[in-house]
């Protein structure tokens, strides 16, 4: 399964903006919501699992989101933006990572499972050499997890 990329118009006028996250549909049901808050240059991940799906999308600011498949062993990225307003929705069995490319940045995440602790995620190392993630931002702060996190070929 590949993620699936989804951008909806929206509608302006003298107020402002409104426009659909995310419409009803009976293939997955979300059961969390989560927010990521981010300063410039932050990256976070690579983290993922086998059985969540999880629908992305930056509300505020710009991020690059980087997804790998750990089936196909492919990598997939993308710029999300609150301009743009496009989500993707990833797959159970993808790992995720994104980096602040604004000031500040917010990442909202839905997710079809109950949240698990990171011991039962998947943590792979930002800079793998089997990902190649090309992270734009140099020097970036990183987490003791995604810092101290194996690489793909080590685990």
């Amino acid at each position: 399964m590949k993620p699936l990329v989804l951008v909806n118009e929206s509608y302006h006028d003298s107020r402002g903006e409104v426009y659909p996250f995310w419409k009803f549909n009976d293939d997955i049901v979300f059961v969390e919501d989560r927010f990521s808050r981010s300063k410039y240059g932050v990256i976070r991940g690579f983290h993922g699992d086998a059985i969540t799906s999880k629908l992305c999308g930056c509300i505020y600011g710009s991020l690059l989101l980087v997804l790998w498949d750990m089936e196909e062993n492919k990598k997939y990225e993308y710029t999300l933006t609150d301009e743009n307003k496009m989500r993707v929705l990833i797959p159970p069995n993808y790992l995720n990572a994104h980096q602040c490319l604004s000031k500040e940045c917010i990442l909202f995440y839905k997710w079809d499972q109950p949240y698990n602790s990171p011991e039962q995620q998947w943590s792979i190392n930002y800079k793998d050499p089997t990902i190649d993630a090309k992270w734009p931002i140099d020097n970036p702060e990183i987490s003791e997890r995604d810092r101290n996190s194996k690489c793909i070929s080590k685990t």
